[in-house]
């Protein structure tokens, strides 16, 4: 489904928005919104990016990006077998920093396009990224919009909860979905898991209904970055996201790690040697909501030398009572880390210059999902 097939390049960035609001309102459709960041340098190489995936003979669809106008443009998926086969997304420059580009993706595609094309071309090269929701900043959610809107009627319509039981490895977690009266209902059927069944409480995506006097949305969102607007007006939502937005940014910043090492040579000698000049940690002080064997826990999982589900390959370093070291692989993002608890907390680390932050962000999230999903980064 598209906007007009016929005349892809017609579209501004308000143009697009007016039609896209109207064809929710209208009840024709959902628009699907992704949250990406792309390193700069990648930005400033993305038709590049661009061609090696088309040329990829493993990947389904060839790509190509258009500028409409200065920060907008169009991605459009042609599929190799059947040239009618198109699909496109609109691409917005929302943010731009030092060393990053901040992008929404706009589409009304079918979810399996709307995943498939768009997750495809981001999973192929590590200088993009989606965003990471926290289970909390899910759980929480009415807490973002409050912010904005004030006093709310808010109802949790559905949640997709994955349950697993406390350190358990090998065995695919339980994946239910439930709804909920109120927000009371959902922390209590989390506590009841956890002292009743062992089980890890995370919450990988959330359908809710958000209602203010005379008007309302109909929203899912999911930890991958994704969300989906199925009833509600376009431009209150964007102003609506954006405190959301924000705090994705400052997670991804706090996700970023760096190690600078400084090197010299000694020419008498020709010794070199080396110093590290900054090294950035991520670091989760132990709360009271850790599990009681919250350690052990860790030590094997992260012992286990391929945790296949996760794309993690993992070295035991060092290992007793009460310290663990790992040197953890991330094969899907090529970006490794070190990771390491003690008593008081666990620390992650960067093993080369730059860490990817997808990667940094699928370990805090395999943290919460294997070992406590109250687990709070801080930087030290």
């Amino acid at each position: 489904m598209f906007l007009n097939l016929h005349d892809p390049v017609g579209y501004s960035y308000k143009s697009f928005l007016d039609e896209a609001r109207n064809i929710v309102l209208t009840s024709k459709g959902a628009l699907y919104i992704h949250l990406i960041f792309i390193k700069k340098g990648t930005w400033l190489n993305l038709h590049s990016v661009m061609d090696m995936y088309s040329s990829d003979g493993r990947r389904r669809w060839l790509v190509n990006m258009m500028a409409l106008e200065k920060g907008f443009y169009v991605l459009e998926y042609v599929n190799k077998d059947n040239d009618a086969d198109l699909h496109y997304f609109f691409w917005k420059v929302w943010k731009e920093d030092a060393d990053f580009i901040t992008v929404l993706s706009f589409s009304i595609e079918k979810f399996e396009y709307a995943q498939g094309c768009l997750k495809s071309l981001v999973h192929s090269n590590a200088g993009m990224s989606f965003s990471w929701i926290d289970s909390r900043i899910l759980e929480n959610f009415d807490e973002i919009v409050k912010s904005v809107l004030g006093e709310i009627a808010y109802t949790i319509d559905r949640a997709t909860i994955e349950l697993r039981s406390v350190g358990e490895i090998g065995k695919p977690a339980s994946e239910v979905r439930w709804a909920f009266r109120d927000k009371e209902e959902l922390f209590e059927k989390k506590r009841s898991e956890y002292e009743n069944f062992k089980r890890i409480f995370y919450m990988k995506r959330l359908r809710c209904s958000i209602r203010k006097g005379g008007y309302g949305f109909k929203v899912s969102l999911s930890d991958e970055g994704e969300l989906l607007l199925e009833e509600g007006d376009l431009f209150s939502f964007l102003e609506l996201i954006q405190p959301l937005i924000e705090s994705l940014t400052r997670l991804r910043d706090v996700s970023r790690k760096k190690i600078v090492i400084q090197s010299t040579e000694r020419e008498e000698k020709k010794i070199e040697s080396r110093s590290i000049d900054l090294l950035e940690i991520l670091a989760f002080e132990v709360s009271e909501t850790m599990t009681a064997d919250w350690f052990s826990n860790i030590a094997k999982i992260f012992s286990t030398p391929v945790l296949g589900d996760e794309n993690l390959v993992n070295f035991t370093l060092k290992e007793g009572n009460p310290y663990f070291l790992a040197h953890v692989i991330d094969t899907e993002n090529g970006s490794a880390v070190y990771l390491s608890a003690t008593a008081d907390e666990i620390r992650i680390s960067p093993v080369n210059e730059e860490t990817s932050i997808a990667t940094v962000s699928k370990i805090v999230r395999v943290l919460q999902r294997y070992i406590d999903p109250m687990l709070v980064p801080r930087l030290v």
